[in-house]
């Protein structure tokens, strides 16, 4: 995942966004790839958002697992 023009999070932020991500891959794990990956694109924004008070939009976005992007 790369999230361009944002700000370094810190400590505390870096684990409220692997907890958020590792809850959602937790649910998403027999999906198709593309709805997967959707919806780690969709907990990134909110999470920024919620979280750290920072809006981030889709095409700061770059999430692929292995050739397939969102």
């Amino acid at each position: 995942m790369n999230v361009g023009d944002i700000n370094v999070l810190s400590g505390t932020q870096l684990n409220d966004l692997q907890v958020a991500l590792a809850n959602v891959a937790d649910n998403s794990v027999n999906l198709p790839v593309t709805v997967q990956l959707l919806n780690l694109e969709n907990t990134t924004i909110t999470t920024y958002l919620q979280k750290f008070g920072i809006t981030v939009l889709p095409v700061n976005l770059n999430i692929c697992a292995g050739s397939i992007c969102v």
